[in-house]
């Protein structure tokens, strides 16, 4: 359910503006381009079209998600504050849409982070949505969206 009201609104706000981006654990790989980080917040990653029925390239992309972010290991999460929810009124668990980069164990590159949500496009088992370009004016992210749209 989307946060309407203005109570729980304006204490998620404040806790993501205040930790915005944030760093967490990776606490469960979704079989549907999602995350848990921290056992309370769901993290769906944004601007990516997941629509997909088929059931190889979601496995094959749960697969790649728990290769390049395992279990137990941090990540620099960066939520759009628009998409916010409340799983249940009266629960402390959130869900988000955010960008999501791991962290990097990779010697051979000088990357400290690595951002899932283009991996995935890379690997082509996601594609980006093209209507996060008419969204960009709302998002917090609008600046990931520049050299995309």
């Amino acid at each position: 359910m989307l946060i309407s009201d203005a109570k729980y609104t304006k204490a998620l706000a404040n806790h993501y503006s205040s930790n915005l981006p944030f760093i967490g654990k990776i606490t469960e790989v979704g079989n549907n381009y999602s995350m848990q980080v921290d056992n309370n917040t769901d993290v769906k990653l944004a601007f990516l079209n997941t629509h997909t029925k088929d059931p190889q390239i979601l496995a094959d992309a749960t697969h790649f998600m728990s290769v390049l972010c395992p279990i137990r290991s941090p990540v620099l999460v960066y939520p759009d504050l628009s998409s916010v929810l409340l799983n249940n009124v009266n629960d402390t668990k959130s869900e988000i849409s955010a960008l999501v980069y791991c962290q990097n164990f990779d010697n051979q590159s000088n990357e400290d982070w690595i951002s899932l949500n283009e991996e995935l496009v890379k690997a082509k088992l996601a594609i980006f949505d093209k209507n996060a370009c008419s969204m960009s004016k709302s998002t917090d992210l609008r600046w990931a969206l520049i050299e995309i749209c």
